[in-house]
């Protein structure tokens, strides 16, 4: 997606459902200023894994509102209005890495939350590891490179990476390495 394109999200309630309202993401300011208390909006996080076990994380492009500069997962957005967030999965990746997954028929690994959010975080393998052929969104993406856990947990203590909390990225570690261990039953 263009930055000067409107981007509408589905408006959630505290249950994570649609309330039948849509909104247009604030393009001035903070991007959720359009919500009201007690909404929320859906966004997707992708990890892809190398068979090493590391994670593909970008360096967010410089001119964007939220934590320019910054290290991030390997992609993700916000779902727009309509769109599942399988769609909006495959459709960022395609966007900001030029790498196409089909995430029809699988579940978000995670679902986080945040003050205005719901995080749906999707995992996939990138066996060959080779990132010759990434295709980077110059408005979203300036850089990606392996990393592991230890090397992430680094970077949000030294700020280099987004505001993850280390407890969610070292989750999303442990719900690759050992798939039935974030199963609750």
């Amino acid at each position: 997606m263009m930055a000067q394109d409107v981007e509408m999200w589905d408006v959630l309630g505290m249950d994570g459902l649609p309330t039948g309202r849509t909104v247009v993401r604030a393009t001035e300011g903070d991007p959720v200023a359009n919500l009201r208390p007690g909404e929320f909006y859906r966004d997707v996080y992708i990890c892809l894994f190398s068979t090493s076990g590391d994670v593909l994380i970008q360096q967010r492009a410089a001119g964007k509102y939220i934590d320019p500069g910054l290290w991030d997962l390997s992609a993700g957005g916000a779902v727009l209005a309509g769109e599942t967030s399988q769609k909006a999965a495959s459709r960022e990746l395609a966007e900001e890495l030029g790498i196409s997954i089909d995430f029809t028929g699988h579940r978000p690994v995670i679902t986080a939350t945040h003050p205005d959010a719901y995080f749906d975080i999707y995992l996939a393998d990138l066996p060959d590891g080779d990132l010759s052929g990434l295709v980077l969104q110059p408005e979203e993406v300036q850089s990606a490179r392996w990393a592991g856990l230890n090397e992430i947990l680094a970077m949000i203590a030294d700020g280099t990476f987004c505001g993850l909390h280390p407890s969610l990225v070292e989750l999303v570690f442990a719900a690759h390495k050992h798939p039935s261990a974030v199963v609750w039953r």
